[in-house]
């Protein structure tokens, strides 16, 4: 199989953008499993639920933990529980969306 080159995004003024992987970010082994204790106890995407839609995810399409105000690093931030909320794939995608604008 031939070796695929990585892909990077370029920023609006085309410029490439370097991000650390994601373990280096703090989504690690410690993240998998409070994040999966937290959906159990949080299962439905709160946008969903504001419009009365009871979406906790699929197998194929699982519901994401998402930090409320984006950590940017800090970890005091990343690990505070009341900073994380259930949002389902689309949610999750519009407002990462929104936030690197």
């Amino acid at each position: 199989m031939p070796f695929l080159p990585k892909l990077h995004t370029l920023s609006p003024i085309g410029k490439r953008e370097t991000r650390p992987h994601a373990a280096a970010r703090g989504y690690n082994w410690r993240w998998k499993i409070e994040s999966t204790r937290f959906k159990k106890a949080n299962p439905f995407c709160v946008d969903c639920l504001r419009d009365g839609i009871y979406n906790a995810g699929s197998r194929e399409r699982p519901n994401q933990v998402d930090h409320i105000i984006p950590h940017r690093g800090n970890q005091e931030i990343f690990w505070n529980v009341g900073n994380w909320q259930t949002l389902c794939d689309s949610h999750h995608s519009k407002k990462t969306r929104r936030e690197n604008r």
